[in-house]
This record gives structure tokens, sequence and C-alpha cells, in this order.
């Protein structure tokens, strides 16, 4: 079938306008909205820029130095990594091979993030005997940077 033919079977791109059809915005009936004692009203407007930089302002100046201070700091000792890490080389000295990330895991006690954290962020050995995405095959094994570094 030559070009010319085809194309007047195919279709290759259709317009068309529904403006006629649609009704202006005003026109169009509201559903009334009853508020329940339980539920809440938000209103959501623009805000102007100046009248949010001036709410920062007043809700900076109603914080005191000292106290944001120290709450900054007790946040910031909350995560102890290397009390974590100190509780980890404890539990691996008293074993005498590798031992699975799981296994450590559970024996401590302790959250699987934070001890991922402590084996990564102090310098423990760590290695993939499976396929990537196995967790059961991570090992930690025995000789770290850690006493090194000590």
């Amino acid at each position: 079938m030559s070009e010319a033919a085809f194309d007047q079977y195919v279709r290759q791109t259709m317009q068309i306008e529904f403006d006629e059809y649609i009704e202006p915005f005003d026109t169009l009936p509201r559903k009334p909205t009853a508020i329940d004692e339980n539920e809440s009203q938000s209103i959501v407007a623009e805000v102007e820029p100046m009248r949010l930089i001036e709410a920062l302002h007043e809700a900076i100046q109603n914080v005191d130095p000292d106290v944001a201070y120290e709450q900054a700091l007790a946040l910031a000792h909350a995560e102890d990594v290397s009390e974590w890490g100190d509780a980890i080389q404890t539990w691996l000295s008293q074993r005498e091979q590798a031992v699975p990330l799981l296994k450590l895991q559970r024996s401590i006690k302790m959250p699987l993030v934070q001890v991922w954290l402590a084996l990564l962020l102090n310098g423990f050995k760590i290695e993939q005997r499976g396929e990537f995405y196995d967790l059961e095959q991570v090992w930690i094994l025995q000789s770290s940077n850690r006493s090194e570094t000590r």
C-alpha cells in the first residue's frame, strides 16, 4: 500500500474543543460542607513574604539562647555512636570468629539502624557473603580498624 493510500485510512492526531460544553465556574452547584465536632476546618491562604519574615523574627526573639543550646546538645548526645561501637566491640571480643549481622543485632538488643551506623562509623570490617540485598549474608569480621585507631 502506498503512503498516500495509507494516510487516508489512519488518523495521526485529533483535536476537540470542549470549551462550549463547560459551564462557567460560578454557576456550578456547591456541596454544602457540614463541620463535625471532631473535624477541624483548615484555611489555606497565600501569605505575603514580609509577614512571614516578621513572624519568624518574633518566634526567634521568644527563644532563650541558653535553652536552645542545651536542647541542641541533648539532641546531639542522644545518638552516641561511639558508645554503640563500644558495645559491639565488647560483644565481638567474646567471640573468636566472624558473626552474622542479624545475630549481632539480636544479641546486643540494639535496633538494626543503630548497629549498622555503629559498624560503619566505627571502622568495623563488614563482608557481604551472599547476594547484595541478602541481609542474612552480611557478616562482621573479628578484626576491626577500631582497635588500631584507639
